[in-house]
This record gives structure tokens, C-alpha cells and sequence, in this order.
């Protein structure tokens, strides 16, 4: 069995959205601990990201077989419009993304290029992946993730728990775990009209492939569902017609969370 792990995002620097640096190493750890050593299969890695002083560390890591750096590209400037959206979910939802459109097609450039490295040199070797697992740089793995038990013709995100205090108001996701949660539940697809949870994806590579093509018709996506990665990625099986295809394996924030949202002691599980 072979599997192709494409990684696409943010490899370096401060994240606009959280302000915290991203810190990749302990998640590339994490990731051969609790995906790699868990499957009887050979792993090759790809990745795309944005070019930064410690681009060598990056590559020395994780020994791809095919990548890309480029220069930050600023996809979109903010109009008035976009202010006022700002505006209105950082005081009603506290939100705090002034560059929310720009980040949210930046993710999709990246995850699409980090799929075409993964074929250019598939097409060049005449190999191919029986599974392709699309995650980002500063996603960590809590959980042994076990590939080869699955269904490669499906296509699987992870559970999306909600988690409540005592008064029964929703956590914040990045104070989840603070361990003050009282109540769960489910978010997204097929509970609420949220969509489905972006940090982990896995399907075939055939599946992956026009997965990733999303980025070309985001504008379309944007219109129909709004500036969301988590409502975009939805829309975009749903136009691959992969819906009943989408099954769910492991969960947001028992099995994998962002580095910078967990608490030390949860990076030794």
C-alpha cells in the first residue's frame, strides 16, 4: 500500500488569524507517530508553502519527494465591503480575521499545489496512491490514525464536536481545552448547515485530484455558500457528486487539533 501525504498551508512565521507562530516540527513528529508507524504502507510526502528563512529545516524534516515554495501572494485586497463583514464578526461573533477572504483562497492555491506536486511526480515514476492524506502544516495528530483500515473509494473528514460550559453558552474551539466543557455535541454537515471540518482529509487519489481543482471555481463557491473553507469544502463534494462518498473518521479535538490550541501535556499522548 502506498499513501501520499500532501501538506499545504503555512510552514513558518505568525498566523493572521491566531497571532501565534506556527511551529511545524512537533507536528511532523506527531504525524509519523500517530499516521506513519500506525500503517503497513510506504509514505511519500509532498507539501506547497510560502517561501521563508527556514525553508531547508522544512525540507530536511520531512524529506519530500516533490514540493513548492513560492513567494506570499496577496490574493485579494479588502474594499469597504469586506471591512464592514470584519467589522460585524469581530463584534457580534469575535471574530478577529480582517484578512479572511485573502487567507481563505490562499489555503485553497496551496492545497491544490500541494496535490500537484504529489502527481507531477506520480506522472514522472508511474506511481500511484491508494490513499492521499490532505492536511495542513500546524495541523496535529492526537490519535493514531489508521489509513489501512479504511475505504479508499470513500472520502473522510473528521467529526466536528461542539463543546458548552455550564450555562450551556459554545466554547470557543481554541479555548477547548481549557477543560471547562460541560456538554457535547456535533457541528457541521449533516447536523447544521456549518460544513464539514478542514484539517485532515483522506480519499484516493483519483478523489484528491478533483478535490483540489476547488480553488479554480472558488468565486462560484464563495457566492453559493460564503467565505468558508469549512462550507466550501461541502459544496465542493457536492459538485464532485462525492456526498454519499463522505464518511467521518476520528474528531476535532479528541484526535487532531491545531499545535497552537493545545495545552503541552496533550502533545505527549
Amino acid at each position: 500500500m502506498k499513501i501520499a501525504i500532501c501538506i499545504h498551508g503555512l510552514s513558518s512565521g505568525v498566523s493572521s488569524k491566531s497571532k501565534k507562530e506556527v511551529d511545524t516540527i512537533d507536528c511532523f513528529k506527531a504525524l509519523k507517530k500517530n499516521l506513519e508507524l500506525q500503517n503497513n504502507a510506504d509514505f511519500d510526502y509532498f507539501f506547497h508553502s510560502w517561501s521563508h528563512k527556514d525553508n531547508d529545516k522544512i525540507i530536511n524534516e520531512i524529506k519530500p519527494k516533490n514540493y513548492f515554495f513560492e513567494n506570499h501572494i496577496e490574493f485579494h485586497k479588502n474594499n469597504l465591503l469586506d471591512y464592514l463583514k470584519h467589522l460585524r464578526r469581530k463584534y457580534f461573533f469575535n471574530m478577529d480575521q480582517p484578512k479572511r477572504k485573502n487567507n481563505t483562497i490562499s489555503r485553497w492555491y496551496s492545497l491544490k499545489h500541494s496535490i500537484r506536486a504529489m502527481n507531477i511526480y506520480s506522472n514522472e515514476n508511474s506511481i500511484s496512491y491508494d490513499f492521499v492524506v490532505i492536511t495542513r502544516f500546524d495541523a496535529f495528530l492526537l490519535s493514531k490514525y489508521r489509513i489501512q483500515d479504511l475505504d479508499n473509494t470513500n472520502f473522510y473528514a473528521s467529526k466536528w464536536k461542539r463543546f458548552y460550559d455550564l450555562n450551556g453558552k459554545e466554547i470557543d474551539e481554541k479555548k477547548i481545552n481549557l477543560k471547562n466543557v460541560y456538554k457535547k455535541g456535533l457541528k457541521g454537515f449533516p447536523e447544521d448547515d456549518e460544513g464539514i471540518h478542514d484539517f485532515i482529509f483522506i480519499c484516493n487519489q483519483a478523489n484528491a485530484t478533483k478535490f483540489s481543482n476547488c480553488y479554480d471555481n472558488l468565486n462560484k463557491h464563495f457566492k453559493e455558500v460564503g467565505v468558508s473553507s469549512h462550507k466550501v469544502a461541502l459544496n465542493q463534494l457536492i459538485k464532485l457528486d462525492l456526498l454519499d462518498k463522505l464518511n467521518f473518521y476520528n474528531d476535532f479535538v479528541n484526535d487532531i487539533n491545531l499545535a497552537r490550541w493545545i495545552e503541552p501535556r496533550d502533545n505527549q499522548k
